[in-house]
């Protein structure tokens, strides 16, 4: 008797240190690789005037790896967000360059993660024909 309770106590204790080491395999693993979404921030003087901002958004949308653009008519910039392993911020300056030959690189940072998956197309000038724009 002594034995078929050594036995089963064995056998519980096995059971559960089986399930701690499934649970603890099981969960989810927080990544330590760094962002691969950025937003660059471009200076373009004369934002706002005439059909400057939708060329700029024009050239931009088809460039791969480009997220989102959106533009803040007080700074006079533009905030184009991109996925880092598909494009940098001198190929968007580039782009940025054949419309307005005065805009300038200003910053890059790491995208909000919440707000990178967010596109905010409503205010875009090209909303209704945008290649990025998931019908």
């Amino acid at each position: 008797m002594r034995i078929l309770k050594a036995s089963v106590a064995t056998l519980a204790l096995l059971a559960v240190c089986a399930g701690v080491v499934l649970a603890a395999e099981a969960a989810p693993r927080k990544s330590s690789a760094p962002a691969t979404q950025e937003v660059a921030v471009f200076s373009v003087p004369m934002l706002m005037e005439g059909t400057v901002l939708k060329d700029l958004v024009k050239a931009v949308a088809d460039k791969p790896g480009i997220l989102s653009a959106q533009a803040d008519s007080a700074k006079s910039t533009l905030s184009v967000t991109f996925e880092t392993k598909k494009t940098k911020p001198d190929r968007i300056l580039k782009a940025l360059n054949s419309v307005s030959k005065d805009a300038k690189l200003v910053a890059v940072a790491p995208a909000d993660a919440r707000a990178a998956g967010k596109h905010d197309c409503g205010k875009c000038p090209l909303a209704k024909s945008c290649p990025g724009t998931k019908k």
